[in-house]
């Protein structure tokens, strides 16, 4: 085998007009589930809190329970 001279890498060399490639990507991850999925997902686990609250018989309002589903469900999708 050849030794390999000071600062020289095993990098194919550029071609005229490309820049060098890259080993790092930067991919573009699409979301897990749509602003309008995820809406309709947190009003259905809020009324489920709901009707959970209410069968119960425990105090509480609307917001609350939207308020509760929508941290779950931002939760469950690791979002902010």
């Amino acid at each position: 085998m050849a030794e390999r001279k000071s600062g020289e890498t095993n990098r194919k060399p550029a071609v005229a007009g490309k820049p060098a490639a890259s080993k790092r990507t930067t991919a573009v991850a699409k979301p897990a589930v749509t602003l309008e999925q995820l809406q309709r997902e947190i009003a259905a686990r809020a009324h489920q809190l709901y009707e959970e609250r209410l069968a119960a018989r425990r105090p509480g309002d609307d917001l609350a329970d939207w308020l509760a589903a929508e941290a779950e469900v931002k939760k469950k999708y690791k979002l902010k």
